[in-house]
This record gives C-alpha cells, sequence and structure tokens, in this order.
C-alpha cells in the first residue's frame, strides 16, 4: 500500500472522527490539530526525504495525516464523546486491507480491465468478509433487503395528465404502456 494512500486514508478518518468539533462549535481546535500536523510534516519531510527520496515525503505525509486525525479525535471526543463500535471498524478495516491485498496479488494486466478486475476484486472479497464476519446486525440486513425489494418491484405507470380549459377537459395524454401491459388487455 502507499504511503500516499495511507495519508489519504488518515485525513478521511480525520475528518470523520472530528465530527464532534462542528457538532459543539468548537472549531477553533482544526487550526491547531493542522498547525502541529503541518509541523510535523515539515520536519519529517527534512529528516526522511534526503535519505528515502519521494517515499519519504510520503512517509511525512501519512504520518503527519496520522497525528492530526489522532489530535483531532482526542479533542473531539473531550467536547462531544461518541461512543465508536471499535470492533466492527477493526473488521471492517481488516476486510478492506484483506480485499486490498488480494487484488493486489492479482498478475498484471491493461489498465482499463485491471481497474475493471481489480474494482470488483475489492468489492467482492470485502463483501464476503463482511459477512462472514457478520459485520452486518439485523437491523442493517433488514434495510439492505427493503432496499433489495424495492429494487425489484415493476416500475409503475404515471398518471393520465389531463388539461383542463374553462372547468372542461379538453384533452388527456395517457402514458406509454409497456407492450406487456398491451398484450394483457388483448
Amino acid at each position: 500500500m502507499t504511503w500516499t494512500a495511507i495519508g489519504v486514508f488518515f485525513y478521511g478518518v480525520y475528518l470523520l472522527t472530528s465530527i464532534g468539533l462542528n457538532i459543539t462549535a468548537r472549531t477553533s481546535y482544526y487550526p491547531v490539530t493542522t498547525a502541529i500536523g503541518a509541523l510535523l510534516n515539515i520536519g519529517l519531510n527534512f529528516a526522511l526525504i534526503p535519505g528515502f527520496g519521494i517515499i519519504g515525503a510520503a512517509w511525512a505525509n501519512g504520518a503527519a495525516y496520522a497525528v492530526q486525525a489522532g489530535l483531532a479525535y482526542v479533542f473531539s471526543q473531550r467536547f462531544y464523546p461518541i461512543q465508536y463500535e471499535y470492533g466492527r471498524l477493526s473488521r471492517a478495516v481488516a476486510a478492506a486491507l484483506i480485499a486490498y491485498s488480494v487484488a493486489t496479488g492479482l498478475p498484471t494486466m491493461p489498465a482499463a480491465v485491471g481497474l475493471v478486475v481489480r474494482g470488483v476484486t475489492v468489492l467482492t472479497v470485502m463483501s464476503m468478509l463482511l459477512w462472514i464476519t457478520r459485520f452486518f446486525n439485523a437491523d442493517e440486513i433488514r434495510a439492505l433487503n427493503r432496499l433489495r425489494a424495492r429494487r425489484d418491484e415493476p416500475p409503475r405507470t404515471p398518471p393520465a395528465e389531463a388539461t383542463e380549459l374553462a372547468g372542461e377537459i379538453v384533452s388527456v395524454e395517457v402514458p406509454d404502456e409497456p407492450d406487456r401491459q398491451l398484450e394483457r388487455n388483448a
């Protein structure tokens, strides 16, 4: 996994775990976490780039975002504690890492094909792992089943539209009916 991707991951964690600062209007802590993260990034760049080059810069970026996310989490929990489901979160992260590992282990293929195959692989492996580890609770499974049932419903025919003129109906526009509807009426 590239360190740039890890930096992006931790930035997403930063946004998600610092929501309490927004809810409580304590956004003045954002510049504090950002400044500390920026200073750390600059310091790590000076320390790592001479020995590791561009990879050192990526490491510095990932580490700075991780520290920024951690600080934002601490501040946010102080003002608006949220009880995260750490067991479920760890299962989701583990499933994502395993799915990513499986996808990167696939053989080299053309770019467009590789993108599709690796994407489908990640989606399939992660979904299977979440299902096997019983990640979804009963309420979530019911909600997914309702979505699936709604998707399987036949499309509804829109109602006819009528045009009135001086209180009298002068024209009616009947929507096109599907062919199977016509066959049933014949």
